[in-house]
């Protein structure tokens, strides 16, 4: 830390004295945060009086001069000490306030957060100052500014009513009677104390420690508190104050127990946690010196506080244990917070806590208004700044005061406003009924479960004649009936809502002649065209149900998909009618739609639509069937959502199998928008941001995993969203900050982003959350609020409302539910719940989720994970249990696990085999994939002699090894890459799959890749200047496959010996020439051109040896004059920028000296790893 000024030493008066434990801390802190850190406080008096500027200063001189303490400056080099300097004056500074007819209050809070910024240099005192600012002939703001290091809370309250004293001319505030101690003597006593007895009752404190526990509303305290500090307040009633001290004195406990034991509870529920630790702050005066509660500095001490919230546990025996607890304390009271830091680190834990409790029987602000006089009209406050993120302080003055210090970089006010509310609920029932169970505790009152309840609650659903879901949509058919309703991807075929409508109708004519009747499944198997929608919409027509069979899925789950359906009858197309016929159900061909024979009945609102078959724990899917009303509900709530109107343009992006395609269709069609079917192949992120804008799609639906590959693919390419789009709806699995912020920086204000989330058993979409265009959020984006119609509730353990804050399961409510699962009784009675709840007189039936969340202040939901083995993979819900039951299915396998690997883009799905023999990995991976769908064959598959287990049998997941230790064989035993090309399409799968054992001829999707890792890696190989087309990549997704259809396009023809190969050809930079290293080629180089970006033009010189070994150069000299002229060639004009690396450096610096002295513009050589022997002027020897 740099002083701002030296002290004199010739004016140091005692000779060092140490440092108190508290003060210890507060250096620390301090020297790591800085001269603005923590423990800058203010006192600050409000005076609407006239004011004596020189006499306020002369008062709080006198106080100065009185305690030592107050002119004590820090050392820090060679230990920490603290040394009192006789003769200084406290600086003061009178402050006009000219606010000019403005906010007097908003300048002086400004200069209030401008003072605190000066902070102090704590080696050059006095760390203080006084300043008294001006508004007024009576309005004035007087501001005691100190370091904390100073002075404690009680030493405040004396210097500020002895300085006031003075200066309203009255006695000296009385001191206690007997004799009195000096500071300095004070802190050589506690300097003195062993430290032996302490260190045991500490390290059997901290047996176990868990760690300090995490703060409320899951913020992360990082480094510490590091953000402006503000403060919230909450005052309960003299008589509130009363009945505590009167439980307290009942239970033979103080008052503070039961704030301490509150307080843990708040923690604990949000941690969800029974072991809570948090910091406590003695007072440390009565086990020292004699005197010590006159003594002015820092006598106060924080310790940790750690408390058992266990099992079975009442009210009493928690606010005992934690009395007890502090009054062991006692003894060891004065030891260094540093010092038990560095017991704790034993435990792999160095910090102890987030938060602190601090419990003082005065309030400043009531203290001084007390005495009476002109404080009868002053108020007063103190500004504090402690090192911890969350601070509590109660204040018992007659009523008590719970004020929260808080980081306002960390949490909102109206975040602080919750835990100040809960903190008085659980107060209140610990009160009044100390020998209820901990665990009964609710933290809310009557009305704050109300509240909740009313938050949990969507927005009215808009009014509707229709009730199915088609009918919906032929409302549109009498206000546009020439509006394109559904089009190709290439626009090559389309289908006004007049025409859709007259084809659904003809369609379900076909469906009925074919025997098929209201109430009945019917399939539907078809591919990207505009059939899916007839197909969708004739089948509803006819009174069926559709249940989307995708044909690229495996034979044996569509086969298992229509015998749990109960299908007869399958809507699909002439080219895929015969595969249908192969899985014993009746094709009925969507095209062959003949007149509407209007002899049907219409189903009603309670008849089902659709069945969505989703991932199953027992190794079966299960089937989801929704309501007509839940659709037309859905699409009438979205459609608000998201701002829908009849020029808009949405793709049908995802497969008909997943519930988000019901999200792209049925909202699109109920206003009278167009519905664009996307193409087959969206792996390019260039091409399919070109066919978004050639399209003019103005609202995108994308799963997170995709959104995230496109935006760093735009970013990438320094590329612009279509002009068209206006809103982006991400969904499928937890959005990041990262992934939003990126968006941000692509799309600025300019598009709308809405997070969506919503599992299939409640239509698609339960919540939205959407950020202000451009705003920034400080993490990961909440799930949002219940959308029209929907129920969102958050659920404790014993399925009743938590507080605000507190994780919890969500449960979904409202029209939007399913009926039940199909033919699963017992997994409707596990998901399925009838709940009553606040302000209801009857149950709601309510589903479980499974999803763990926690209700934000704003309204918003907090999307925390799962509570049971189901993840969220790219997109699609997967049952680990369906994995592993296939994985079991297969005769050499005795036992099987599966887990999500890695973080955020690099999760991937692992498998695990064992048997005796080991099960072959391959064969078990085939079997998988004639049985499963591709998202849940997992990408890597680990066959063990064994799987690792605890001790009570289960599989150790935590012990299961990575993909990247165990999976395939080394590559030293494969085919290593051998040209230019196979060496970077070989890094770059190295990079993308996080292995290195890859062969040329391994199948990147068997090696673990999935297709948005392929998205990725074809990005990047297309931006090296590798042209990989993506339908040929799936054809033959190995090295050799890609690099086989490639070749290192030629710049320059030299009769079949070029040396001059280009590396990458577009961007807009000056191009840079590339020397080849000993072997004569330039693989070497494939890294270094892949990162420095697609904007740089690369060339490479390549030794003509390598294509015919007898025209290979002899000398630098000839190789250098070969290079030179074919550059001269390519590039008439220089500078040239020439790299060499190792051997390469020679070449690069005789060539340049032979272009200098032909064309003489050669801009710097650059060199990587290069020490070549040089001749006068650079000249590379030839040695």
């Amino acid at each position: 830390m740099k002083a701002s000024r030296a002290a004199d030493p010739s004016r140091v008066g005692p000779p060092e004295l140490p440092l108190s434990p508290m003060q210890q801390g507060l250096l620390l802190d301090t020297l790591r945060a800085g001269r603005r850190g923590p423990g800058v406080e203010q006192f600050v008096v409000r005076m609407p009086e006239a004011v004596d500027a020189k006499r306020i200063e002369s008062a709080f001189g006198q106080v100065f001069e009185r305690y030592e303490s107050l002119r004590c400056g820090f050392r820090w080099h060679g230990g920490l000490s603290q040394v009192v300097h006789a003769d200084l004056r406290v600086p003061f500074e009178l402050v006009p306030i000219d606010a000019d007819g403005g906010d007097v209050e908003r300048e002086f809070e400004a200069w209030l957060a401008e003072d605190r910024e000066r902070g102090f240099f704590l080696d050059a005192p006095p760390a203080l100052r006084v300043a008294l600012l001006r508004a007024g002939a009576e309005d004035h703001l007087l501001v005691f500014t100190f370091h904390h290091i100073l002075m404690d809370g009680r030493s405040i309250l004396r210097v500020v009513r002895e300085a006031f004293a003075a200066y309203d001319g009255e006695p000296a505030p009385e001191r206690s009677s007997g004799p009195k101690a000096t500071y300095a003597e004070y802190l050589r006593h506690v300097a003195g104390l062993p430290m032996a007895v302490s260190d045991d009752f500490f390290s059997r404190l901290f047996l176990a420690f868990p760690g300090p526990t995490p703060l409320p509303f899951g913020v992360s305290a990082g480094q510490g508190s590091v953000g402006p500090h503000r403060e919230r307040s909450l005052r309960l009633s003299a008589a509130r104050a009363d009945v505590l001290r009167e439980r307290a004195a009942e239970l033979e406990v103080r008052s503070s127990s039961f704030m301490h034991a509150a307080w843990a509870v708040v923690l604990g529920r949000h941690a969800e946690t029974d072991d809570v630790t948090f910091g406590g702050v003695r007072a440390c005066r009565r086990s020292t010196v004699p005197g010590a509660e006159d003594i002015v500095g820092v006598l106060i001490n924080t310790l940790p506080i750690r408390a058992h919230l266990g099992d079975g546990w009442s009210v009493r025996q928690l606010v005992g244990d934690l009395h007890e607890h502090w009054v062991a304390l006692r003894p060891h009271e004065n030891t260094p917070l540093s010092h038990l830091r560095s017991l704790a680190a034993a435990s792999n834990h160095s910090t102890l806590f987030d938060s602190l409790v601090m419990y003082e029987a005065y309030d400043l602000t009531k203290a001084l208004p007390a005495l009476g006089g002109r404080w009868e009209r002053r108020t007063a406050r103190l500004i504090e700044h402690t090192g911890v993120p969350l601070s509590l302080s109660v204040y018992d003055h007659g009523g008590l005061r719970l004020t929260l210090e808080y980081d306002a970089s960390l949490y909102e006010a109206a975040s602080v406003d919750e835990l100040l509310d809960q903190l008085d609920a659980y107060l209140l029932e610990m009160v009044r009924a100390p020998d209820q169970l901990i665990s009964q505790l609710t933290g809310m009152t009557g009305a704050a479960s109300e509240r909740i309840a009313a938050m949990a609650a969507g927005p009215a659903i808009e009014a509707s004649d229709a009730c199915t879901a088609h009918g919906l949509i032929w409302d549109q058919v009498d206000r546009c009936p020439d509006a394109i309703a559904v089009s190709a991807a290439d626009g090559s075929a389309s289908l006004s809502y007049a025409e859709l409508r007259c084809r659904a109708r003809g369609f379900a004519a076909v469906l009925r002649g074919a025997g098929c009747r209201a109430g009945d499944r019917v399939g539907l198997c078809v591919g990207r065209g505009v059939e899916i929608a007839v197909g969708v919409l004739g089948i509803l027509e006819s009174g069926a149900a559709y249940v989307p069979l995708d044909p690229n899925y495996p034979r044996e789950r569509l086969q298992l998909i229509i015998e749990d359906a109960g299908i007869g009858a399958v809507a699909t197309t002439a080219e895929l009618a015969d595969e249908v016929g192969e899985l014993g159900a009746r094709a009925v061909i969507i095209t062959e739609a003949t007149a509407d024979d209007g002899g049907h009945t219409p189903p009603t609102a309670d008849d089902i639509a659709y069945v969505i078959y989703t991932s199953g724990s027992t190794g079966r899917p299960k089937g989801v069937p929704i309501r007509h009303q839940s659709v037309v509900g859905h699409a009438l709530a979205t459609r608000k959502v998201y701002g829908l109107a009849a020029e808009d343009r949405v793709p049908q992006f995802a497969s008909i199998s997943f519930d988000i395609a019901v999200e792209e269709m049925f909202p699109t069609w109920s206003v009278g928008a167009e519905l664009v079917l996307r193409p087959d192949d969206v792996l390019d992120v260039g091409e399919f941001t070109r066919w978004l804008d050639r399209r003019g799609i103005t609202v995108l639906q994308l799963p997170t995993a995709y959104f995230e590959r496109w935006v760093d693919g735009l970013l990438s390419r320094g590329a612009a969203l279509p002009d068209s789009l206006r809103v982006v709806v991400v969904g499928g699995e937890a959005a990041t900050l990262a992934a939003y912020e990126r968006f941000v920086e692509l799309a600025g204000s300019s598009v709308r982003w809405v997070n969506a989330y919503g599992p299939t058993e409640a239509t698609v979409t339960a919540t939205t959350f959407e950020a202000p265009p451009g705003a920034a959020l400080r993490k990961n984006p909440p799930i949002g609020r219940p959308i029209p119609g929907v129920f969102a509730y958050v659920m404790g353990p014993s399925d009743d409302l938590v507080p605000i804050g507190v994780p919890g399961e969500l449960f979904l409510g409202g029209s939007c539910l399913t009926p039940g699962y199909l033919g699963r009784p017992q997994l409707d009675r596990e998901r399925f719940v009838d709940i009553r709840l606040p302000r209801s007189e009857s149950t709601e039936r309510l589903y479980r989720t499974g999803d763990r969340v926690r209700l934000l202040a704003s309204g918003d939901i907090e999307y925390l994970g799962r509570d049971d083995r189901q993840v969220k993979l790219r997109g699609f819900r997967i049952e680990l249990g369906e994995v592993e039951a296939a994985l079991s299915s297969h005769r050499s396998v005795a036992s099987a696990a599966a887990r999500v690997s890695g973080d955020g883009a690099s999760a991937r799905l692992v498998g695990y085999v064992a048997g005796s023999p080991r099960p072959d990995a391959e064969a078990v991976r085939q079997h998988l994939v004639s049985a499963l769908p591709a998202h849940l064959v997992p990408s890597a598959l680990i066959a063990l002699d064994e799987l690792p287990n605890l001790p009570n049998g289960k599989v150790d997941y935590g012990a299961l090894p990575d993909p990247g230790d165990t999976v395939g064989r080394h590559v030293a035993d494969r085919e290593r890459p051998r040209t230019l090309i196979e060496t970077m399409v070989w890094e770059l799968w190295c990079e993308t799959l996080g292995r290195h054992d890859i062969g040329i001829d391994d199948n990147f999707f068997a090696s673990g890749g999935d297709s948005l890792q392929a998205i990725r890696m074809l990005d990047q190989t297309n931006r090296m200047g590798l042209d990989v087309d993506g339908a040929a990549f799936f054809h033959s997704p190995t090295i050799r496959g890609i690099a086989g259809g490639l070749s290192v396009p030629r710049a320059l023809p030299d009769d079949g010996a070029t040396s001059l190969v280009t590396l990458r050809a577009q961007g807009t930079r000056p191009p840079l020439f590339f020397m080849h290293s000993t072997p004569g080629d330039l693989l070497g180089y494939g890294p270094l051109i892949y990162w420095l970006g697609e904007d740089q033009p690369c060339y490479g010189l390549q030794s003509r040896g390598l294509a015919e070994p007898a025209a290979m150069h002899r000398t630098i000299e000839a190789m250098a004059t070969h290079y030179a002229r074919l550059i001269r060639r390519f590039q008439a004009q220089g500078p040239y920028i020439l790299v060499g690396w190792c051997f390469g450096g020679h070449l690069a610096l005789e060539t340049a000296r032979q272009l200098r002295a032909t064309v003489g513009r050669v801009a710097p050589v650059v060199l990587v790893d290069a020490s070549p022997a040089l001749g006068p002027l650079g000249r590379a020897s030839s040695r």
